[in-house]
């Protein structure tokens, strides 16, 4: 339920959806490898940065296979309930 109240908004905490979710990808890759590391470097900062859609990303190197990298993101999503859920019409 949003309420407003002295020029502020007010959300209760019911009214929020939250599911969290945990992403792990092992990738097995071609190419030059120290390249293909320089960019994953690069995307993990600019998530870091951005802090797009996630909470935490890593990103490493299989030290017994050179080319396997290894990704882990956390991810929590917001969402309003809608009115059906709620009880509401």
């Amino acid at each position: 339920m949003v309420k407003k109240k002295n020029n502020s908004v007010i959300i209760t905490f019911l009214d929020l959806i939250q599911m969290s979710y945990v992403v792990h990808v092992t990738a097995v890759v071609e190419g030059d490898l120290d390249q293909i590391e320089i960019l994953i470097k690069i995307t993990v900062a600019n998530v870091w940065k951005t802090r797009l859609e996630g909470k935490q990303f890593f990103a490493c190197r299989s030290v017994e296979q050179k080319n396997v990298f290894l990704y882990t993101r956390y991810l929590q999503i917001r969402q309003p309930q809608s009115a059906s859920r709620r009880g509401g019409s």
